[in-house]
């Protein structure tokens, strides 16, 4: 059965080995379209890698793939996670970025393990470097070191115990690009903007400065972890400012009964898909 024959189920939020998720990208596109997805994207953390693969599984499974990415943004004090959807793999600026992106996560991750290690929980770098098969290194890959060590449970007690901020082995990430230039360098690769999973930011009186300071043309409502209640109020936030809405699953594994597929509204989506320019 094809997608266009399919009741759609769009998720425009999910992440690969190639980054912090669990599944290589053709097993999380084969994943997706058993939990009865039409539309994915994958948007790994920093990085456009596992676009290729997952393209060619998705012809296979006959589902639609939004080629995108998940930035990690400042703006203020606030750490913004900003989606770039139907933005092009092969775009040069944005890979020169994420390959400096990706060295400063080995120096973040380098830090981090020397801070555990003087702290009593030995931990080497190339222990971290083990849990990644992608080009994206992060703190769930550090967490998943603790655990094969034994040190913790799971990544949930490792950030509680030594990752988080102002725990022994939390390193500050002193570098991240300004969510209005990121949102530049996603419109110019074809892509529309998406803040990610609102809910998170510390400050949500900020938003809406954010969204119209920014020049971010979507906000991602639908998110599995934002409730009924909070998907109305930033709704109502993005209609009020003119702009598009996004909405995943934002995932990672398949933990806690967690699946691939939103509940985003195909006229949503179309609107996406419309103003990137595609058919």
């Amino acid at each position: 059965m094809t997608a266009a024959n399919r009741t759609p189920n769009i998720d425009l939020h999910s992440h690969s080995t190639e980054s912090d998720g669990v599944l290589p990208p053709r097993v999380a596109i084969e994943t997706a379209a058993r939990d009865g997805v039409t539309v994915l994207a994958l948007t790994d953390h920093d990085t456009l890698t596992g676009i290729p693969a997952a393209r060619l599984a998705a012809a296979e499974c006959g589902i639609e793939l939004v080629p995108g990415v998940e930035v990690s943004c400042g703006w203020g004090r606030e750490s913004v996670h900003l989606l770039g959807l139907f933005v092009d793999p092969e775009d040069r600026v944005l890979t020169a970025l994420f390959d400096e992106v990706s060295e400063r996560r080995r120096e973040r991750i380098s830090e981090t393990c020397k801070k555990l290690t003087a702290s009593g929980v030995p931990l080497r770098y190339e222990e971290v470097a083990a849990m990644s098969t992608g080009r994206s290194l992060g703190r769930p890959h550090v967490a998943d070191a603790l655990i094969r060590k034994g040190a913790v449970r799971d990544r949930a007690e490792a950030f509680d115990k030594y990752l988080g901020d102002g725990k022994a082995g939390h390193v500050r990430y002193g570098w991240k690009i300004g969510v209005d230039e990121a949102a530049k360098l996603l419109h110019a690769a074809g892509g529309i903007s998406s803040v990610a999973h609102p809910k998170y930011l510390r400050d949500q009186s900020a938003l809406p400065a954010l969204l119209r300071e920014t020049g971010v043309r979507a906000l991602e409502a639908y998110h599995v972890e934002q409730d009924q209640d909070e998907r109305e109020r930033y709704l109502s936030v993005a209609d009020s400012l003119g702009l598009m809405v996004s909405g995943g699953s934002d995932f990672h594994e398949a933990k806690h009964g967690r699946r691939f597929g939103s509940e985003l509204p195909l006229e949503r989506y179309e609107e996406l898909r419309t103003a990137a320019g595609q058919r």
